[in-house]
């Protein structure tokens, strides 16, 4: 599942690079990863908030 959720997270951080950072879609995928990651313990809160952070001033 780590290895999954590192693909999708790669692909979303690509999509952020090239849409750029005004479009919110890419980071609410990257909230959902990170919740995911965050249920299977293979995330610490700290990455988590920041992401939250990101999603709602980026």
């Amino acid at each position: 599942i780590d290895s999954r959720l590192s693909n999708a997270l790669s692909f979303v951080q690509r999509l952020q690079s090239v849409n750029g950072s005004d479009i919110r879609c890419p980071h609410l995928a990257s909230l959902e990863i990170h919740r995911r990651r965050r249920l299977y313990q293979n995330i610490n809160d700290e990455t988590l908030m920041n992401n939250v952070l990101e999603y709602f001033h980026g």
